[in-house]
């Protein structure tokens, strides 16, 4: 939009705060916008992405990093 929406931009501020304290992301959709609008999170190296467009947080989902994203909701 022309004109970011109050909502979208407190979404990205939410992300943005999350990459300072350290946070585990899951990125499933989109992930081309929300690097155009979140430049740090292409190098962030605790940002996961789905292996497909399901939504669900699973093993077969996040190969490899499911342990570490059950890890993270855990504390």
């Amino acid at each position: 939009p022309r004109v970011m929406p109050p909502t979208q931009e407190f979404t990205y501020q939410i992300v943005r705060d999350g990459i300072a304290r350290g946070a585990v992301i899951l990125l499933a959709r989109s992930a081309r916008v929300w690097t155009e609008h979140i430049p740090e999170l292409a190098s962030y190296n605790r940002v996961y992405r789905p292996k497909s467009i399901n939504a669900s947080i699973s093993p077969n989902n996040y190969p490899g990093y499911f342990d570490k994203i059950i890890d993270a909701v855990s504390i």
